[in-house]
C-alpha cells in the first residue's frame, strides 16, 4: 500500500470512530406505527430509535402510541396474551420506563358513552397501570421534545453527596430512579 491509502483507511477509521461515539447508546423501542417519523424524530437525539417487532428482548424505554382495551386489562393483570404485552410486561417488571400516549388509549374513545360501572373498570386499569410505573403522556409531538427519562443510573451519577435532586421541567423518572431516591432519603425538587 502506498502512502496516501494507508492515510486515506486512517483518516475514514478516525472518521468512524468518532461518529460511533457520537451515537446514543440507550435503546428506544415504539410500539405503533409512528407513520410520520414525529416520534422517532423526536428522541433520536437520546435514544437509538426502532419500531417493535416480534424479535425484540429489551430496551431502555418503551413508548405505545396506542393501546386496546383489551391489552390494557391482560397488562395491568400481569397476565400477557400474546409476544407484544409480555414485552411490555416484561419491560414493566425489569424497570424499563413505560409510557403511552394518552391519545391512544382506545378505553377514552367509551368515556361518553358508556355505563359507570364500566367506565370505573377502566379508569381502575389504567391506575393499575400507572401504579407499576407506567406514564400516560398527552401529545406525542410537543411530550417527545420536551420529555426525558431519567433512570435510577441517569439519578446515582447525578446525587453523589447531595441530599436533593432537581427533576427537569418535562422529564420524569422511572420506578427505579423513585426507589433509589427514597432509599437513599434524597428529596426530589422540580425546575
Amino acid at each position: 500500500m502506498n502512502m496516501d491509502t494507508e492515510a486515506l483507511i486512517k483518516a475514514v477509521t478516525e472518521e468512524v470512530m468518532k461518529r460511533l461515539q457520537l451515537l446514543p447508546t440507550k435503546k428506544m423501542i415504539i410500539m405503533g406505527e409512528d407513520v410520520d417519523h414525529t416520534l422517532r424524530q423526536c428522541y433520536k437525539a437520546d435514544y437509538q430509535v426502532s419500531l417493535y417487532d416480534r424479535s425484540e428482548r429489551s430496551c431502555d424505554f418503551l413508548l405505545l402510541e396506542t393501546i386496546e382495551i383489551a391489552e390494557m386489562a391482560r397488562i395491568s393483570l400481569l397476565a400477557p396474551m400474546n409476544k407484544k404485552e409480555q414485552f411490555i410486561t416484561d419491560q414493566l417488571l425489569q424497570g424499563v420506563p413505560v409510557a403511552i400516549l394518552k391519545d391512544g388509549i382506545k378505553a377514552h374513545d367509551y368515556r361518553r358513552t358508556t355505563k359507570h360501572g364500566i367506565r370505573q373498570l377502566l379508569q381502575e386499569y389504567e391506575d393499575k397501570l400507572t401504579r407499576f410505573g407506567v406514564e400516560f403522556i398527552t401529545n406525542s409531538a410537543s411530550v417527545a421534545k420536551t420529555t426525558k427519562v431519567i433512570t435510577a443510573q441517569d439519578v446515582e451519577k447525578r446525587t453523589k453527596n447531595k441530599s436533593s435532586f432537581i427533576l427537569p421541567k418535562g422529564s420524569f423518572l422511572t420506578p427505579l430512579a423513585k426507589d433509589y431516591l427514597q432509599e437513599k432519603r434524597i428529596s426530589i425538587k422540580e425546575s
